[in-house]
């Protein structure tokens, strides 16, 4: 069996009514070079059996089921373990991708041996697939082929997960990631080496009642132990290609954005205590103060999270050390 360009790596979760139309459109890439590593992490609809239906109609597709439920990191790090292209692409079983999309970014890797990943431009979707072009998930963000995105990955990640196509090697996803595994697997990446971006809207993130990016408890916790690492990593961002005032901006600010997730949760003497590092670390000390003072303030949660209502009860649970790799 020959070894594929790239493998697909599809982690497969009760997107049952979502999961053909993106199987589809896996199969329609202009480039034919890839196997896809499909598996259901314990489905309770028919994803499996609609999994199975495609794969028999394609031999680049394998489909696998977890014994027991993983979450979409662990499932996409047993995948990776399969996985034998030289290049991995995530597309998350309810999101879609235009025919172009693997081709464009394989090309723009083969051109730009310095680059580790690169990423296109997309669009939100709606249940339906009706496309919102109200809100520019990418913002201000830059578009040129070659970028050093570390400074902007630091305090935010926008690069929509099912854009991104990684070169296989030092790739891993954190297994104990429930929703930000892809924004980790970023931080790494862009750490080791430039990004290519293909300025195109060649994928679609589905925005739907049951993914798993609706905020939750959870999720924002996950995101503080993110954030966490990120300050405690401090030293290891500093990397000799990008100007230090960049990284230290993008330092700040992840301090002044966990600053507003510890008020989300209550917890104000932690919020201070970031809200003091930003200041500390940001060259522009504006921001911080204003972030120090709306954390000392009376009311500070509905000053920072006016239109928020994620609910925190019971015990906080322990956010245990994150080690980026």
């Amino acid at each position: 069996m020959s070894t594929p360009l790239v493998s697909i790596v599809v982690p497969s979760y009760n997107h049952a009514q979502f999961l053909r139309a993106g199987l589809a459109a896996a199969r329609a890439q202009s480039m034919p070079d890839w196997e896809m590593i499909l598996i259901d992490d314990g489905s309770s609809d028919d994803s499996v059996e609609i999994a199975r239906d495609v794969a028999s109609e394609d031999d680049r597709i394998q489909v696998f089921v977890n014994e027991r439920n993983l979450g979409t990191y662990g499932t996409q790090e047993r995948a990776r373990s399969i996985a034998r292209g030289r290049y991995i692409a995530v597309l998350n079983s309810d999101d879609l991708w235009e025919p172009t999309k693997l081709q464009a970014q394989v090309e723009l890797l083969e051109e730009h041996d310095e680059a580790c990943f690169a990423y296109t431009l997309g669009w939100k979707i709606d249940e339906n697939g009706v496309v919102d072009r109200s809100d520019d998930v990418h913002f201000d963000w830059p578009t040129t082929p070659i970028q050093e995105l570390l400074p902007y990955l630091l305090y935010e990640n926008r690069v929509l997960a099912s854009s991104v196509l990684f070169r296989a090697d030092d790739l891993r996803f954190e297994p104990s990631m429930r929703y930000s595994g892809d924004w980790v697997a970023l931080l790494g990446s862009a750490r080791r080496g430039p990004a290519a971006c293909v300025p195109e809207r060649l994928t679609y993130w589905r925005i739907h009642s049951s993914n798993t990016f609706v905020r939750s408890p959870n999720q924002v916790h996950e995101e503080i132990r993110v954030r966490r690492a990120i300050h405690e990593d401090w030293s290891t961002w500093f990397v000799g290609r990008i100007p230090k005032e960049k990284i230290l901006r993008g330092l700040g600010m992840n301090v002044l954005n966990l600053a507003a997730l510890e008020i989300l949760r209550g917890e104000r003497t932690a919020a201070v205590g970031a809200a003091i590092s930003a200041a500390r670390i940001l060259p522009d000390k504006r921001m911080a103060v204003r972030r120090l003072g709306a954390c000392l303030l009376p009311k500070a949660r509905e000053r920072l999270w006016p239109r928020d209502e994620t609910k925190f009860e019971g015990r906080t649970p322990s956010l245990l050390p994150l080690r980026i790799p």
